[in-house]
């Protein structure tokens, strides 16, 4: 989905626990010429998750899918 997203022209943020598996991911869409970034953190953490939408709002102006 991510990898369709950013093809149809959206920067992607990608999000999951592991950061290392989310770099690789990045890594992947931007070889291919597309904009991705990274924001790691655990769904089930609402704290975490408020932060890092926060976060994601204050880098990029808005979040349209999460």
């Amino acid at each position: 989905m991510a990898q369709a997203l950013a093809a149809a022209g959206a920067h992607v943020v990608l999000n999951g626990r592991d950061a290392d598996r989310l770099q690789a991911c990045q890594q992947t869409l931007q070889d291919q010429g597309l904009l991705a970034s990274i924001a790691p953190f655990d769904v089930t953490d609402e704290a975490a998750g408020t932060r890092a939408i926060a976060g994601i709002v204050a880098q990029h102006g808005r979040l349209d899918v999460l």
